[in-house]
């Protein structure tokens, strides 16, 4: 909080009505930190300047992102340092230029739209990604790492921010990041947890540019997705995919937990630019479709299996249905045997394929060997 307040510009060396500055309160309470972060700050850029310390200012100014248009009995900062002969040329160049930047960091992350738009009309958009970074963004963990406004905005779930950025300055969603336990992957990635419960529209503007080769560790991935049960947008915008039924159950008493009122899932999206997350195995050689039939065997039910593997039979049935012969030779020779499966009410993907009259998916599920026919 001290570092943010200093950055907007509160003046750190004010006294309060018992003379004690900000440093004063924070030696009394032991908040050494703070202490730090107040002396870093050199009571703020204002007094850096005006000390004509070029090295703080910079510090501030390019790395902590400390506001530039400061005023001070109506004067700015640079007007009062110009006619106080305190600040050299060099340094009003970078302080005019950086100023653009630092107002936009600022707008983005008070959520202020109609700024950010205005502001990106005057810069080239090329460079606003490449400049707009902060290099000292602490992690939930405690890391301190070097993060991309585009993550910042996505963490703080400014998601109309986060659309301006990516819609109108082209902030790319396939930078790499540190996250975490110090892993990194790619930003769409990393962005599921916070973006998909909070608002599915913006994610599947993410996953439009996303380049889903650059994913992580693809089949554990595909597998927490499956964990989670994300939803996805319908093509008429609805949003919810997955419902939570609690009436609903099994022979044995027991819950099924999820059922799927809509084939469009968030796996299947992805799936649908990488069919090798469908076939893609973890360390112990399991696919996703193996993973979630163990998840669901423990259930003890039959009911439950059936509604489980069918989160990937429906995607597998879909290439069926739709005639993607080349797809399914893919997945038989990327050693994938769960093709010729059956839908919810029985039916094997042979006899959707011949109710069809696709002839040639018929003629491929004829030829699959027997231990590709799965339940």
């Amino acid at each position: 909080m001290a570092t943010a307040l200093t950055r907007v510009g509160v003046v750190a060396d004010r006294r309060n009505e018992a003379g004690q500055t900000a440093a004063d309160i924070a030696l009394e309470l032991g908040q050494h930190s703070v202490i730090t972060v107040l002396k870093e700050a050199a009571s703020g850029l204002w007094n850096a300047v005006m000390n004509s310390d070029q090295a703080t200012s910079r510090r501030l100014i390019e790395t902590l992102w400390f506001r530039i248009d400061l005023h001070r009995d109506g004067t700015s900062l640079l007007t009062t340092a110009s006619k106080q002969r305190r600040i050299p040329d060099k340094l009003t160049k970078t302080i005019t230029e950086r100023n653009q930047y630092v107002r936009l960091m600022h707008s983005a992350l008070a959520g202020n739209v109609d700024e950010i738009r205005q502001q990106l009309q005057y810069l080239d958009c090329r460079s606003v990604a490449l400049q707009l970074r902060d290099t000292r963004y602490r992690l939930d963990d405690g890391t301190v790492t070097e993060w991309p406004l585009l993550a910042q905005v996505l963490q703080l779930r400014l998601i109309d921010v986060a659309r301006v950025l990516i819609e109108y300055a082209n902030f790319d969603v396939n930078e790499v990041i540190v996250v975490d336990g110090g892993r990194t992957v790619p930003l769409f990635q990393w962005a599921v947890d916070p973006v998909v419960e909070t608002n599915i529209a913006i994610y599947e503007l993410i996953l439009e540019r996303a380049d889903v080769s650059l994913l992580v560790e693809p089949a554990d991935f595909v597998y927490e997705l499956w964990q989670r049960r994300h939803p996805v947008t319908t093509s008429s915008g609805n949003d919810v995919i997955w419902q939570r039924r609690h009436l609903v159950t099994t022979s044995s008493g027991n819950d099924i937990i999820w059922q799927r009122r809509h084939p469009a899932l968030l796996f299947d999206r992805f799936a649908a630019r990488d069919l090798s997350l469908v076939s893609a195995r973890d360390s112990h050689g399991r696919t996703l479709r193996d993973r979630v039939l163990l998840d669901s065997l423990e259930y003890g039910a039959a009911d439950v299996v059936k509604i489980s593997v069918q989160y990937v039979d429906e995607f597998v049935l879909n290439l069926i249905k739709t005639g993607k012969v080349s797809c399914l030779e893919r997945l038989m020779m990327a050693g994938y045997e769960n093709i010729n499966v059956l839908d919810r009410y029985g039916k094997s993907a042979s006899q959707i394929a011949a109710d069809a009259k696709m002839s040639s998916v018929v003629d491929f599920l004829g030829k699959l060997p027997p231990f590709q026919v799965s339940l």
